[in-house]
């Protein structure tokens, strides 16, 4: 296994939804302090679904020997949970535009940092709030704080855009772990994908 430092630097290009609040260093001081005392997004998805199986993956009607088929059941009922949970909220006409409603974009993402492009130019030492969900079933919602580190003018047509790289400064361990194994899970596909063709 890669030494953890090492981890943390591998990168790819993804489509995820993303959304970002810049902050003022005493607004960075109140949210670092609000970071550390909730849960993770991967501890917020354990408790969330923590009784949502008997012990193990022996239920009532189920064998052992087909724990692949209870995963593929689970990421199905777990999928079709979150977008009722979806249609609700839509339903209840809640004001805030919702990361889950967000079109997902382009990213670079490792596991210290995200680099995107925004319509917003924000300048370098500049303190961000990111909430970012993993692509997964189930789907990690990350929030983290960072510092802007980089920050580019890209030209698309008309329309002028800034790419944005930002350096994780505050995230829980969980979600950076969860950061690493999507990034590697997400290679293997791609791996795989280029050996069918």
């Amino acid at each position: 296994m890669l030494p953890r430092e090492k981890r943390k630097d591998y990168r790819i290009q993804d489509i995820l939804a993303i959304e970002y609040q810049v902050l003022s260093p005493g607004e960075y001081e109140a949210e670092k302090a609000r970071l550390e005392n909730q849960p993770s997004g991967v501890r917020s998805l354990k408790d969330r679904y923590a009784n949502f199986l008997p012990e193990g993956l022996e239920g009532e009607g189920w064998r052992a020997e087909d724990p692949d088929v209870v995963r593929g059941l689970l990421k199905l009922i777990i999928s079709l949970n979150e977008k009722v949970d979806l249609i609700l909220s839509h339903l209840e006409g809640k004001g805030e535009v919702s990361i889950y409603r967000r079109p997902p974009q382009e990213v670079s993402l490792s596991a210290s940092g995200v680099g995107f492009c925004s319509s917003e130019y924000i300048p370098a030492e500049t303190y961000v709030k990111v909430r970012m969900l993993l692509p997964q079933t189930p789907q990690i919602l990350i929030t983290t704080l960072g510092k802007v580190v980089r920050v580019t003018t890209k030209q698309i047509g008309e329309v002028k855009k800034f790419e944005v790289g930002i350096l994780f400064l505050d995230i829980h361990e969980d979600d950076q772990e969860a950061i690493i194994k999507h990034i590697f899970t997400r290679q293997r596909d791609i791996l795989r994908s280029r050996a069918k063709i």
